[in-house]
């Protein structure tokens, strides 16, 4: 079975809720590889809690010095998930708002041995424009047409990681890197880093290492897993997706973290 590793990027602002984060990982998470804990080099004396929490790695990286990019800079550490993680055949991806909710194993998010990934047809957008459509094109130098930053967690093969950021460069004739410090640092952000690499995982050469659910035509199953808005705080209302109105504070009480 594919070694899955745990991958969440984090930063000081997040911190309160990265805690909680950690919290269910520790309670509900089984048979994963390893857990990696990713913030900025100079933040790294606000992360105490992750170095204290067993079987949790903290990996550092050398933030923009410009905090107009730091969205930016934090997706580009994302697209480097196979150099963090060296270990890993894929990685798991959550962010520090996100909380395992029940017990979960990598076969949770592998049917036949293969990560599921969970897309959706631009077609099948009724009342929205997809968001980052026009920048994932950009990115990729194709007319794409699925959505697929549909749900939490996102899971992709490591070799993914290193696929777009090559074709990154060879489109655009620069650096990875350079190519997403230099897109728009407002939202709508000019670089959507799972949406990209969601792009990739859709073409013939690694499609058929992946389990793709058409949320048109078939319902994912179940990701365990809650996501709110950091934004908004724990008591907030506003996040994504919708639970009955229960806030995160409430949710947690709730699985006792």
């Amino acid at each position: 079975m594919l070694r899955l590793d745990i991958l969440i990027v984090s930063y000081r602002q997040d911190r309160d809720w990265l805690a909680y984060c950690l919290k269910s990982v520790q309670k509900f998470c089984e048979g994963f590889g390893g857990i990696t804990v990713l913030v900025p080099e100079v933040e790294r004396a606000d992360f105490a809690m992750v170095t204290d929490t067993p079987g949790v790695r903290l990996a550092t990286y050398p933030r923009h010095l410009n905090p107009r990019l730091w969205h930016l800079d934090h997706q580009r550490m994302k697209s480097r998930a196979d150099e963090i993680c060296p270990e890993a055949d894929a990685v798991l991806h959550i962010d520090s708002d996100c909380v395992f909710t029940e017990r979960v194993t990598p076969t949770d998010y592998l049917r036949d041995g293969r990560p599921i990934l969970v897309v959706k047809p631009y077609t099948a957008y009724t009342t929205t424009r997809p968001t980052w459509r026009a920048c994932t094109d950009a990115a990729v130098g194709w007319v794409t047409h699925h959505e697929t930053m549909c749900r939490m967690p996102i899971i992709h093969r490591r070799g993914v990681y290193r696929a777009l950021r090559d074709r990154v460069e060879a489109v655009h004739g620069c650096r990875f890197d350079d190519y997403v410090l230099g897109c728009a640092p407002t939202f709508p952000w000019g670089f959507s880093e799972f949406n990209a690499l969601g792009q990739i995982a859709l073409t013939p050469e690694w499609r058929e290492h992946y389990h793709v659910i058409d949320t048109s035509a078939e319902r994912p199953p179940s990701s365990k897993v809650r996501q709110f808005w950091s934004h908004g705080g724990f008591t907030g209302r506003k996040y994504l997706p919708a639970h009955d109105g229960e806030c995160a504070a409430d949710l947690f009480r709730r699985l006792g973290l």
